[in-house]
Order: C-alpha cells, then sequence, then structure tokens
C-alpha cells in the first residue's frame, strides 16, 4: 500500500507551484518525497517520458501502477486459496485469514478503478470539485 502514499504524493507535488529538485533525473525527483523512494523510482520510471512532457500525468500513473500491483497481489492471493497444499484442518484459520486478505484487495482495487477514473476526469477538464 505504499505506492498508494507514493501517488497521493506525487499528485501535491504536480500541483504545486513551488516545485523543487532533488536529482537530476525527473523521476528520482518526483518520489524524492516519498518513503519509499526506490520502489517509486523502479514503479514509475517507464512512465517518466510521459510525464516529464505533462506533470499532472505523475497522479494517474502513480494509481495506475498501484492499481496494476493490487491486482496482481490478489491473483496471487487466489492462487495461495486454491493451492491444495494450503487445505486441511490445521490450516483452517490461515485459510480464513487469508480469504480475508483477499477481500481486502479486492475493495482495495474497486476504490483504486473508482480513483483512477476521479483522476482522469479531473487531470482531463472534469469536475471543479470533489464531493463524497
Amino acid at each position: 500500500m505504499a505506492i498508494v502514499l507514493i501517488s497521493t504524493l506525487l499528485l501535491l507535488i504536480s500541483l504545486s507551484s513551488d516545485h523543487w529538485f532533488c536529482s537530476s533525473s525527473y523521476v528520482e525527483d518526483a518520489c524524492c518525497v516519498t518513503r519509499y523512494q526506490d520502489l517509486c523510482i523502479r514503479s514509475l520510471s517507464s512512465f517518466s517520458r510521459t510525464a516529464k512532457s505533462s506533470p499532472s500525468k505523475w497522479p494517474r500513473a502513480g494509481v495506475s501502477v498501484t492499481l496494476s500491483e493490487s491486482k496482481n497481489t490478489t491473483q496471487f492471493l487466489v492462487k495461495m486459496l486454491q493451492d491444495r497444499e494450503f487445505s486441511g484442518p490445521e490450516t483452517n484459520r490461515n485459510r480464513i485469514a487469508l480469504s480475508d486478505c483477499v477481500e481486502c484487495f479486492r475493495e482495495a482495487v474497486d476504490e483504486l478503478h473508482r480513483s483512477l477514473a476521479l483522476l482522469m476526469s479531473l487531470l482531463d477538464g472534469g469536475p471543479d470539485q470533489v464531493s463524497n
């Protein structure tokens, strides 16, 4: 979930008028305010050319990367649940916990889809206000 934090911070950076630089690389500069800078740089480096020409695309890139990774994690956890070695009475408690984890990730994926749609709407000249 660190990437959610990354995308939020990138949104704040891209919207601020006073932008500071902590490196010579645009991606490194965008990631310098995050807690997990190496992860941010690795995750967003493929978006650097596009986002450099339009900094407002950084938030969309961050949410897109987070969404993709969340989907991958959900698929991995579902495969674990289906694994035959992960069955039996002694693992029932673990199986229930893993099922809860899968449910949380599925909800996170749904929320990220909504966030991405909202970001795209806002960045493409959509509504001026965001309401809950």
